[in-house]
């Protein structure tokens, strides 16, 4: 007997209540941050920018060790927490640069650390999409590239207003965009 797909078995849709409360709580934080001195808006997205990242590995790495005897999720979040380990310690090196080595921390080694965010949350997302069994079809595969396509577009055009020309700049953005948009269209799959 041939086991069933996962995706046959998912019968939960998505809650709107708490999609709603998301995006509420989030538009609330920022009205509330926005009010605020900036010396203190400042201080209180550097703890979140730490605290966030650090709280999705641990918990990722927890979910990982409980689940590390499955075909798919030990490995998928496995790879989610060290993506999001690898934000916090680019905040970190960021931190150590700007404030204690006093050094500009554009570029850095930090950038390294930011970028693994993608490789690795795309992994755990590759890996999820395969055992869920996730169909696409020609209109899937079209808006999957449409999308990087038009974001990478997007950023192109706007920093070359921005920055005049196609310097360094403007290509090391484009990495992180082309990372992000990417991320995205799996994220959104």
């Amino acid at each position: 007997m041939e086991p069933s797909k996962a995706s046959e078995r998912l019968e939960s849709p998505i809650n709107i209540k708490i999609l709603a409360l998301i995006i509420g709580v989030t538009i609330a934080f920022h009205f509330s941050v926005s009010s605020l001195e900036e010396v203190l808006a400042d201080e209180i997205i550097s703890i979140i920018s730490f605290v966030n990242p650090l709280s999705v590995a641990i918990a990722g790495f927890f979910i990982a060790k409980r689940y590390s005897g499955t075909h798919v999720f030990g490995k998928a979040y496995s790879a989610l927490a060290f993506a999001y380990l690898s934000v916090f310690l680019a905040e970190v090196t960021y931190l150590i640069y700007d404030l204690v080595l006093n050094l500009d921390p554009y570029p850095s080694i930090a950038d390294v650390f930011f970028f693994a965010l993608y490789p690795l949350t795309l992994t755990h997302l590759i890996l999820n999409i395969r055992f869920f069994n996730v169909k696409t079809n020609a209109l899937t595969k079209i808006w999957m590239v449409a999308i990087p396509i038009g974001l990478l577009s997007l950023y192109g055009f706007t920093a070359i207003g921005e920055l005049g020309e196609a310097n360094f700049d403007f290509y090391y953005g484009m990495i992180f965009v082309a990372g992000a948009s990417v991320t995205l269209v799996f994220a959104i799959l």
